[in-house]
C-alpha cells in the first residue's frame, strides 16, 4: 500500500513538472528586466490617472470610456499570472504578476484587461500625447533590471500537437499608464522642393538592354528559387533551412520571411506568389507568439515595413496590408507607454506584463531606439492617425537635445552619440542628490532633464500603512509591523528588517538640529514616524536590531523556516553570537545572498528627471555608425524626404553627425594596390579634457554591416547640397568592393582590421609597416627570451655530499647523537673537471621564440589573410545586404555602368558559395575554397540583397529615388511629393500589375 501511494504521488509529481516544463518552453521565463517595482509603479500608474481625471474635472473635453466589453476567454486567461516557479534573487516578479491594473478611475481600484473597451482607450490616447508628470513620480528602482537583456533572434521551437491543450495567450489592449496630453501632428504643408536624386540617364543601346536583362532573368531565377524553397519547406514559419529544408522562428513565428518578401514579389513581377502571400498575410495573429518579448527594432523594420511597403506598391488594392499593419502597430504602441514615453525595445507583450507600469532600458542599443521613425511615419500618414508618428517624433526630439547639449550632458564625441543609452529617464543614483521635494509632480508636466528630484507618492491600501516595496497580499513577510505611529511592511523578497519612516520627508533643519547631532540614536521626527537609531542619523531604523535572542532559537523549526524565507525581521549576524555555527552559517548565507542582492532595492525613490544620456560611467563612450548604431543615422536623411523636407530637425541631426563622422571615423586602409578608398572605424573616446575637444583612439576596422554608409554619404549630399560628401560615398563604396575582391571567395568577410594609413591623401604600400601590424609585439618577444647560460663547474661527490644547513653547522652527528661523526679527510677534494656519466645533468633549453619574419609568414598562411587585412575577426557570410546597397545607390545617382559591373561580380561570387537546395546558405568562412554552408537564411536574403542585386539591372524608373524611400530593410515608401504612381510605372504596367 505505501509503494503504490508513493508511485502515486511521484506520477502526480512528474505530470506537473512535465506541464510546467511545458509550459515555460512555450512562454520563456517570468522574469521581466523592463518592469519597475510594482509598489511605486503601480502608485504612478494612479498618480497619472488621477492627474487625467483632475484635468477631466477641469474642463478637458475626454472621452468617456464606451460601454465595457463583456471579458472574452482569451482576456481571462491572458491576465492570469504564469505558473509559479523558482523566485531568483531580487525578483520582484511575484508581486508584479498579482499587482492590480492601475486604474484610470479610480486610483484604488484594479481593472481587469477588459474593463475598458479599445475603441474607447484609442480614443483617449488620441487626446492626452503629453506625459503626465510620470518622469518625477517613478524611482530609480533597480537599475540593472532595467538593463533591456534581449535578442533580435531568438529561436523559439514550436509546441508539439499532444494530448494537453494549453490555451493561447493573447495580448489585450491596456489602459495607458502615462498618456500624453497634447498629440505631435504630422506635417501637412505642400512638401518642399527637394534636389533631383537619381541621374538623368539616357536611353540604352539594344545590346546593352540584351545584356542587362539576361542578368535581370537570371538574379529573377535566384528570387524564384529562394522563395520556392520557403514556399515548399517553412511555409507560415519565420525562416527555411536552405540545405536541410528545416524551418524555424526566431522572430516571434510571424513568417517573417514571408512578410519581408511581399514587396520584392512585387517589384520581380511574380505577381500569383505576391497573392498567395497576401492571403497568407491575413492569416498571421500578431496578438499571440510563442516567445515571450517582441524585438522592437526586428519586427518593425521586418514585419511592419514589409506590409506597408507592398500596400504602397500595389496601389492600395489589398486592405488587408494596411489592417494587418495597423493590428500589429497596436501591440507595439504598448512599448511607448513609459515616463518619458522612450520605448521598451524588448516589449513583454502579455497581459499579465503588459498591464504593469515600464521604463525603458538603461542600457539599450543605439539603433534599437531610434530607428523606428520611417515605418511609423508612413503608417500614421497612410492611416491619418498622429499617434503613430507621435511616438517617434518624441524620441527624434530627444535624440535633438541632447545632440545640443553642453558641458557635462554631451557626449564624448559632439554630434554623434554612443552605441549604448540610457534611455529610463532618470538621473543613476550616485548622481542623485540627498535633497528633494513631494511637491514636485503633483501637477503640470515635467520635462526630462529639468533637474528636479522628486520622491514618489506610495499607495497605502486601507488598514495598511506605508510599503517599502511590492508584495503580496498572502505573502506573510508583507503584513506591516507595527512601528510607532506609521505602519511599514517589508520588501517583496523578504530578510531586511523592517524600515519605519523610510519614505517620509524630514523636516528641514532636523539633521542639523542640536538635539540631534548630540544624541544621533535617538529618533528623528519624519511626520509622524520614527526615523534614526543610526549612528549615521537619517536613516530608518530597523526593527529588532537591538533585541536579545534566546539561545536555541534558531534550532525550532519555525526559527529555521523563518531564516530560511527572510520573515524573521528579529534575527541578524549581529546576534547569532554563541549558538550552533554551522546551522546559523547556513541560515546566515541564505539571508546574506538576499539581502546583497536587493540592497539596491531599499535605496530612496527618487527619479531626477532627465534626458538621453550614455550607458557608460563616465570612463569611455565607443561610436561608430556600423552595428548597433547604423540605421538610426540612415534614417535622418530618410525621414526628411518621407517629411517631404517640412522638418528640418531632420536635416540637422543628419549634418551634425556626419560631420563628426568624417572628422574622426573615416580613414583611407592601406592596400597592395595604393586604393584611393575609404572605411569607417569605431572610435572609443574618453572623457574630453577640454570642452568640444575629442580625445580617444581609432580602431581601424571594416565591417559589412559599414558599407551602407556608402550609399547614404551619396544620397544625403545630393538632397542637402553637400557635393564634396558624393566623393566621400564613392570611396567608402570602392572600399567594400575591393573587401569583396581580397579573399578567396570574392565575397567580403564579416568583420576585419586593417593597416591605418596616416594619411587621407597619400598612402603607398609599406610592408614594413605592414608587417609590424602583424607582430606588434616583435621586440618584447624577443626581449622576453633570455639564452641559455654555462652552468657553473660541479664540485666532485657534490650529488653524493650530505646537505649540510645552518642547524647543522657541526655535522650530522652533532644533530644525532647516535649517528658516528665521519672521518674529517686531510685534503680537499680535487675539482672534478669531467663529470661521471651518471653525474650528468640534463639541462633545460627554452625554444627559440620565432623571428619577427617566420612570425608573420605563419600567420598570413595559417589565418588566410588577405593582403592589406591585419586581423579576421569574423569571417563568415551570412547573406547581407549592405555592401550591394551602396553599390545600387551609387550607380542610380551617378549613373556610372562601373557599378554595375562590380555588382555583377558580387552576384556571381555570392551565387556560387551560397545556392543551397531550397534557397541560398550562409557560408562561415570567406577565405575558404570550399567553404561550408551553416543552413542559415535570413529573411533579408529575399528583402534586401536579392532586390537590391534586382533592382540595380532594372529600369532605373522602378522604384526611383526621387519618388521611393527605402527602409533599412530595403522596404519602399511612397515620397509625398511623389507625382500618382509613375515611379513603378515602367516595369508595373508591362507586368500589368497596376
Amino acid at each position: 500500500m505505501i509503494r503504490y501511494r508513493r508511485y502515486r504521488a511521484f506520477i502526480a509529481f512528474t505530470v506537473i513538472a512535465i506541464l510546467a516544463t511545458y509550459y515555460f518552453i512555450g512562454h520563456g521565463s517570468i522574469d521581466l528586466p523592463s518592469a519597475i517595482g510594482a509598489g511605486a509603479l503601480k502608485q504612478a500608474g494612479n498618480d497619472a490617472a488621477a492627474a487625467a481625471k483632475e484635468k477631466a474635472q477641469a474642463g478637458l473635453d475626454l472621452i468617456k470610456p464606451d460601454k465595457p466589453d463583456e471579458p472574452t476567454k482569451e482576456d481571462i486567461l491572458g491576465a492570469l499570472p504564469p505558473l509559479p516557479t523558482t523566485k531568483p534573487a531580487a525578483s520582484t516578479i511575484s508581486s508584479l504578476a498579482q499587482a492590480p491594473i492601475p486604474s484610470t478611475q479610480e486610483a484604488s481600484t484594479p481593472l481587469s484587461p477588459s474593463t475598458t473597451s479599445s475603441a474607447a482607450v484609442a480614443k483617449q490616447s488620441h487626446i492626452r500625447t503629453k506625459p503626465q508628470d510620470a518622469a518625477a513620480i517613478l524611482p530609480v528602482h533597480e537599475l540593472d533590471d532595467m538593463t533591456e537583456i534581449g535578442e533580435g533572434r531568438i529561436e523559439i521551437p514550436p509546441i508539439s500537437q499532444g494530448k494537453v491543450n494549453f490555451p493561447t495567450i493573447h495580448w489585450s489592449k491596456m489602459p495607458e499608464h502615462f498618456p500624453v496630453s497634447s498629440t505631435i501632428q504630422l506635417p501637412t504643408s505642400t512638401p518642399k522642393a527637394i534636389p533631383r536624386i537619381q541621374h538623368d540617364f539616357k536611353k540604352e543601346s539594344s545590346a546593352e538592354k540584351a545584356d542587362r536583362e539576361k542578368k535581370l532573368k537570371i538574379i529573377e531565377g535566384a528570387v524564384s528559387h529562394a522563395w520556392s524553397g520557403y514556399r515548399s519547406k517553412a511555409w507560415m514559419r519565420d525562416e527555411v533551412r536552405p540545405v536541410s529544408g528545416g524551418a524555424r522562428d526566431p522572430f516571434c513565428g510571424w513568417a517573417a520571411t514571408l512578410v519581408d518578401s511581399l514587396d520584392t514579389l512585387w517589384i520581380v513581377g511574380l505577381k500569383d506568389e505576391f497573392d498567395d502571400a497576401v492571403r497568407a498575410v491575413g492569416e498571421i495573429d500578431f496578438t499571440t507568439s510563442q516567445r515571450k518579448d517582441i524585438p522592437l527594432f526586428e519586427t518593425t523594420i521586418r514585419y511592419l515595413g514589409g506590409m506597408l511597403s507592398a500596400y504602397d506598391l500595389s496601389g492600395g488594392q489589398y486592405k488587408v496590408l494596411l489592417d494587418k499593419a495597423v493590428e500589429l502597430a497596436e501591440v507595439l504602441m504598448g512599448a511607448f507607454d513609459t515616463p518619458n514615453r522612450m520605448p521598451v525595445t524588448f516589449y513583454r507583450w502579455m497581459p499579465t506584463f503588459a498591464s504593469q507600469p515600464h521604463r525603458a532600458g538603461t542600457h539599450v542599443v543605439l539603433a534599437e531606439i531610434g530607428s523606428l521613425s520611417v515605418e511609423f511615419t508612413r503608417l500614421a500618414q497612410l492611416t491619418k492617425e498622429p499617434k503613430y508618428y507621435d511616438a517617434i517624433d518624441r524620441i527624434t526630439d530627444a535624440f535633438l537635445e541632447w545632440q545640443n547639449a553642453s558641458g557635462a550632458n554631451a557626449t564624448f564625441m559632439p554630434g554623434l552619440f554612443p552605441v549604448h543609452i540610457d534611455a529610463s529617464g532618470c538621473e543613476k543614483p550616485a548622481q542623485i542628490k540627498s535633497t528633494y521635494s513631494h511637491e514636485a509632480g503633483k501637477g503640470g508636466d515635467v520635462a526630462v532633464g529639468d533637474g528636479k528630484p522628486v520622491i514618489p507618492q506610495r499607495p497605502v491600501t486601507q488598514g495598511q500603512g506605508t510599503r517599502t516595496g511590492s508584495s503580496t497580499e498572502k505573502d506573510g513577510s508583507s503584513q506591516p509591523v507595527d512601528a510607532g505611529k506609521s505602519q511599514v511592511g517589508s520588501s517583496t523578497g523578504g530578510g531586511m528588517g523592517k524600515i519605519t519612516g523610510w519614505g517620509d520627508p524630514l523636516t528641514e533643519g532636523d539633521l542639523d538640529n542640536r538635539r540631534t547631532k548630540d544624541s544621533p540614536s535617538q529618533p528623528i521626527n519624519a511626520g509622524g514616524s520614527q526615523v534614526g537609531a543610526s549612528s549615521a542619523g537619517g536613516m530608518g531604523k530597523i526593527i529588532g536590531w537591538d533585541d536579545p535572542l534566546t539561545e536555541g532559537d534558531l534550532d525550532s523549526p519555525q526559527a529555521k523556516a523563518a531564516v530560511l524565507n527572510n520573515r524573521n525581521a528579529n534575527l541578524n549576524k549581529r546576534q547569532l553570537g554563541d549558538l550552533e555555527n554551522q546551522k546559523a552559517k547556513a541560515a546566515e548565507d541564505v539571508f546574506q545572498k538576499e539581502t546583497e542582492a536587493r540592497m539596491h532595492t531599499l535605496q530612496q525613490d527618487v527619479c531626477i528627471p532627465r534626458g538621453l544620456a550614455s550607458s557608460g560611467s563616465g570612463g569611455y563612450e565607443t561610436f561608430t555608425i556600423g552595428g548597433m548604431a547604423d540605421s538610426l543615422y540612415e534614417y535622418f536623411p530618410k525621414q526628411y524626404l518621407l517629411l517631404g523636407g517640412l522638418e528640418k530637425k531632420y536635416q540637422t541631426l543628419y549634418e551634425q553627425s556626419i560631420d563628426a563622422v568624417t572628422n574622426h571615423l573615416l580613414f583611407r586602409p592601406m592596400t597592395p594596390q595604393n586604393a584611393d578608398i575609404l572605411f569607417v572605424g569605431e572610435y572609443r573616446a574618453q572623457p574630453p579634457t577640454k570642452e568640444g575637444s575629442v580625445e580617444g583612439t581609432l580602431k581601424p576596422e571594416g565591417a559589412h554591416l559599414s558599407c551602407f554608409a556608402g550609399g547614404m554619404y551619396a544620397m544625403a549630399a545630393k538632397i542637402f547640397g553637400r557635393e564634396e560628401d558624393l566623393e566621400i560615398g564613392a570611396k567608402l563604396t570602392e572600399g567594400c568592393v575591393w573587401a569583396y575582391n581580397a579573399t578567396a571567395t570574392g565575397i567580403m568577410p564579416e568583420h576585419f582590421l586593417v593597416s591605418q594609413c596616416e594619411s587621407m591623401t597619400d598612402c603607398k604600400w609599406n610592408e614594413t609597416k605592414y608587417w609590424e601590424d602583424l607582430d606588434p609585439y616583435a621586440e618584447s618577444r624577443t626581449k622576453v627570451y633570455v639564452p641559455p647560460t654555462t652552468l657553473p663547474t660541479s664540485l666532485a661527490g657534490s650529488r653524493n655530499a650530505p646537505q649540510v644547513n645552518k642547524r647543522d653547522l657541526d655535522g650530522p652527528a652533532a644533530t644525532v647523537p647516535h649517528v658516528p661523526a665521519p672521518a674529517v679527510p686531510n685534503s680537499v677534494p680535487e675539482l672534478d673537471m669531467a663529470t661521471s656519466k651518471e653525474e650528468t645533468v640534463i639541462e633545460y633549453v627554452p625554444p627559440t621564440p620565432p623571428s619577427h619574419e617566420e612570425f608573420v609568414l605563419a600567420r598570413i598562411s595559417e589565418e588566410r589573410l588577405p593582403t592589406g587585412m591585419t586581423r579576421l575577426l569574423s569571417r563568415k557570410y551570412i547573406l547581407r545586404p549592405e555592401a550591394i546597397e551602396s553599390v545600387f545607390y551609387m550607380y542610380r545617382i551617378t549613373g556610372s555602368p562601373h557599378w554595375r559591373e562590380v555588382g555583377w561580380q558580387m552576384f556571381l561570387a555570392v551565387q556560387k558559395y551560397t545556392y543551397a537546395t531550397y534557397g541560398a546558405s550562409a557560408i562561415d568562412d570567406v577565405t575558404k575554397t570550399l567553404p561550408t554552408q551553416e543552413d542559415s537564411e535570413e529573411s533579408f536574403w529575399l528583402a534586401e540583397t536579392l532586390k537590391y542585386f534586382y533592382l540595380l539591372f532594372e529600369e532605373e524608373g522602378v522604384i526611383s529615388l526621387d519618388e521611393w524611400v527605402l527602409n533599412t530593410e530595403a522596404h519602399p515608401f511612397r515620397r509625398p511629393d511623389a507625382a500618382g504612381l509613375a515611379g513603378a510605372s515602367a516595369a508595373d504596367d508591362r507586368r500589368g500589375m497596376i
